[in-house]
C-alpha cells in the first residue's frame, strides 16, 4: 500500500526500483542459501541508517498511530 503512495516522479523510480527488487527476492532469484536459510544483500539505499532503533523508526512508518488505533479497537 505504500508504494503507491508516491508524491513525485523522483518517487516513482525508487518505488519501480524497490518493487522490482522486491520481486527479485520473492521469486528466489537472488541471494544464497547457508544451510537451511537463505542470505539476501540489501543495497545502502534501503537500509535505515538516520536513527538508533530502525525497527521502531519502520513500525512506525509502516503503522503510523498504530497504539493508539489499538486502543481505540479495544474499546468498541
Amino acid at each position: 500500500m505504500k508504494l503507491l503512495m508516491s508524491s513525485s516522479d523522483q518517487d516513482e523510480g525508487k518505488i519501480k526500483r524497490f518493487t522490482n527488487w522486491i520481486l527479485v527476492v520473492g521469486n528466489e532469484n537472488i541471494g544464497s542459501v547457508v544451510g537451511d536459510e537463505s542470505e539476501i544483500e540489501i543495497s545502502d539505499d534501503l537500509l535505515i541508517t538516520t536513527t538508533d532503533d530502525p525497527l521502531s523508526h519502520l513500525v512506525g512508518f509502516a503503522y503510523p498511530n498504530l497504539l493508539q488505533n489499538m486502543l481505540d479497537y479495544r474499546y468498541l
